[in-house]
């Protein structure tokens, strides 16, 4: 008795082919895989589980293969199309994508970011913890065995993390020159504090280490965006300069009569952006931080020449490079027009040539973020950015200029964002200057729900 065989072929042709004594069925050959449903991004508390998963379409039901990687490395044993992260813990935080392959090609999935949801954070002044309570106390940090009691203390009393406030011995020594000052205690406590401090062990990498063991998120803030120090005999009370400033002083903001603001830099200058971002790099690359909080709040009102600080907030802002930028893009002199006068009855903030004057000086603040984030992921993929602002403008004591915080979040430059955040580094009256943005008066802040 002759016997029917089938034999079934997988191939690119949709027939098939009959004989007496096979049957030969051609199906349509598998197609490289194809992702209809990306992992979401995923943001758990401390310690909780989080899952991530992708919907491929398999027709005809040819095996997919998976490999799940964070941050663009394969993570081990995770080959299905599901990936749970259990007890996340903040070394898991990160992009998760997954290759999905077959016999045809293979594609990878679009990131999706795992955010870790810290319960409680420290924010501390380690400089001025040093003044305050040491020397020789834990509450000083100026000691390992005193920095490992304190992180454990933190650790025991529900913190999850903790922001530290660098000095001056974190800047490069290349980055800044400390001088005396004609205050014989302020001297005293920085060259008996923070300097002899760091001379005697590598404080931050030392906060770091013994702050993750203890299972906390280790933050550098660095208070340097619009603190810049002045040039010694600027402010005989300042016991500090930055290099690149005091090289290039021309990157201060200026007013319409050419006077400076110190510590206030204009980041239209790219070489103000770069080295700024230098800074940041010198310290993921010394003290192996990879968790950063650019504050932009200032110092200015600190200085004894406050007769620079703003008499109105959009009293400065016209450097060659902004008033240049503003006659190319919008054909109007910034320099002879009264819109842009604040003693002018013409003036207004909310002008709309004003208002651009305001994005065009946002704008520039926006590449800095741009240019810290790029390079900072290029040396660590793990770097996270995080900042603080009162609301969609800068605010007191610095001006209008508008915090594009939107495209910061939306392009990705920002883990975290703090918002309804005062800058004032010494609060000034306000009344009458007119800031659009005053978070200590509660003008013009951005509701968390936002």
């Amino acid at each position: 008795m002759n016997r029917k065989h089938l034999i079934v072929l997988i191939c690119s042709a949709l027939r098939f082919t009959c004989a007496c004594a096979f049957v030969f069925l051609c199906l349509p050959a598998a197609g490289q895989p194809n992702i209809v449903s990306q992992p979401q991004n995923q943001a758990v508390s401390l310690g909780s589980n989080a899952t991530f998963s992708v919907t491929t379409v398999n027709v005809p039901p040819v095996g997919y293969q998976y490999q799940w990687r964070r941050n663009g490395s394969d993570i081990l044993g995770a080959t299905t199309n599901t990936l749970t992260v259990t007890n996340a813990q903040f070394v898991n935080q990160g992009n998760y994508s997954v290759l999905v392959s077959n016999l045809t090609g293979s594609v990878t999935s679009s990131n999706a970011f795992l955010k870790i949801t810290p319960v409680n954070q420290a924010i501390i002044s380690w400089g001025d913890n040093v003044a305050v309570y040491g020397p020789g106390t834990d509450a000083a940090f100026d000691s390992p065995e005193g920095i490992e009691r304190m992180m454990r203390r933190l650790r025991g009393r529900g913190y999850t993390g903790v922001y530290m406030r660098t000095d001056i011995p974190q800047f490069d020594s290349n980055q800044v020159v400390l001088y005396n000052t004609v205050n014989p205690l302020v001297n005293l406590l920085i060259q008996n504090g923070v300097v002899a401090t760091s001379a005697s062990f590598d404080v931050f990498s030392t906060m770091r280490q013994f702050a993750e063991t203890n299972g906390l998120e280790f933050w550098t803030y660095h208070p340097s965006v619009y603190s810049d120090g002045v040039a010694q005999g600027i402010d005989g009370d300042w016991p500090y300069g930055l290099t690149y400033v005091i090289d290039h002083p021309e990157v201060l903001t200026i007013d319409r009569a050419g006077t400076k603001q110190y510590m206030v830099r204009e980041y239209g200058y790219p070489g103000a952006r770069a080295s700024k971002v230098q800074e940041f790099v010198y310290l993921a690359q010394t003290y192996g931080i990879r968790n950063f909080f650019p504050s932009m709040r200032t110092e200015a009102a600190q200085l004894a020449v406050q007769a620079t600080l703003p008499l109105k907030a959009d009293q400065f802002g016209f450097n060659q490079i902004v008033v240049d930028a503003m006659q190319t893009n919008y054909g109007v002199n910034i320099l002879t027009d009264p819109r842009f006068d604040v003693n002018s009855v013409s003036y207004s903030p909310t002008n709309s040539m004003v208002t651009n004057w305001q994005n065009l000086r946002g704008g520039y603040l926006t590449q800095f973020y741009r240019d810290l984030h790029a390079t900072l992921v290029a040396l660590n993929p793990d770097a996270h950015i995080v900042t603080a602002i009162p609301g969609d403008h800068i605010g007191p004591e610095l001006g209008n200029w508008q915090l594009d915080w939107r495209t910061w979040v939306n392009e990705g430059l920002l883990s975290d964002l703090l918002v309804g955040v005062s800058l004032e580094g010494n609060p000034q009256s306000t009344a009458g200057k007119g800031y659009l943005t005053d978070a200590s008066n509660g003008i013009g802040t951005i509701p968390i729900s936002t």
